[in-house]
């Protein structure tokens, strides 16, 4: 865990849910699932169309 140090805290995206839990538990930033992330980006873009 230690080596996990993203340059900016952005969070992390796993689609493994063991690890996803163990994440979370463990680091101090917001850890999501990639349809989570796609969903964002896509609400995003349909916002920024606007």
């Amino acid at each position: 865990m230690e080596r996990i140090e993203p340059e900016k805290k952005a969070g992390k995206v796993t689609d493994c849910l063991s690890r996803r839990l163990q994440f979370k538990q463990l680091l101090p930033y917001e850890v999501i699932h990639p349809i989570e992330l796609l969903k964002e980006l896509y609400t995003k873009h349909k916002t920024d169309k606007s």
